[in-house]
């Protein structure tokens, strides 16, 4: 099947890991993928390899995304940024020219041109700058925001306080999570990066709460009142 036949991509989805590790994925739409590709921010001859050979078609049949993504554990824990065809509010805070990082990615992997393989290598070359660019200042924000331990106990009372809320009449709580706790942890989302471990698992403690509420909060929502959780 040559390039033309193939399913054309609509996005890049980067799957940042703090110890360096990034996992590119190449979508056909919110659900499909049609590669996934596990490098490092260093790498960037393999990261320009790879560049090339998806420039030139050289990637797999549609699959549903969880299938890919298996063979790389802790990928939904990792810090995601997507590049598209327009900007999102994720690739604003990855870059300060997010729309020349959304011309490239089009330019290099979806608009047919002689001149791909060219573009490709100069997309390349320009993620891979910014992809260790980002994890350094993550990481260097993080560490200044832990300050020797002490905003691990402000995670440590937020997880505690989420916990706690359990009976019928915290089932709404996921609203009051939503607009404080919640809003905190997402501009806070560099933690994700953090080299320390136990940073890392509060965050994700924390996210995964959020979700369970928000699950909660559902089912009230829906006119279940499902009672204690």
């Amino acid at each position: 099947m040559s390039s033309e036949e193939k399913t054309a991509p609509v996005r890049l989805e980067i799957h940042l890991f703090h110890d360096g590790r990034v996992a590119l994925e190449l979508m056909s739409d919110w659900y499909t993928n049609l590669d996934l590709q596990l490098l490092h921010v260093d790498d960037a001859a393999a990261i320009s390899s790879l560049m090339q050979r998806w420039s030139a078609g050289e990637y797999g049949e549609p699959q549903r995304q969880y299938i890919r993504q298996e063979a790389v554990p802790g990928i939904t824990e990792a810090y995601k940024v997507e590049i598209g065809a327009r900007p999102t509010s994720e690739l604003q805070r990855f870059t300060n020219l997010p729309e020349k990082l959304c011309d490239e990615f089009e330019r290099a992997l979806i608009v047919a041109s002689s001149e791909r393989r060219s573009y490709a290598a100069e997309f390349a070359s320009n993620l891979s700058s910014k992809m260790r660019e980002f994890l350094a200042i993550s990481q260097r924000k993080a560490e200044a925001r832990i300050a020797d331990g002490a905003y691990l106990k402000v995670l440590e009372t937020y997880l505690a306080d989420m916990l706690s809320r359990t009976q019928p009449e915290d089932q709404d709580y996921y609203l009051t999570v939503e607009s404080g706790i919640g809003l905190i942890m997402h501009d806070e989302r560099y933690l994700q990066l953090s080299a320390d471990s136990r940073t890392r698992e509060l965050y994700e403690q924390i996210r995964a709460e959020q979700n369970a509420l928000y699950q909660w909060w559902m089912n009230l929502s829906k006119g279940d009142k499902s009672g204690p959780r």
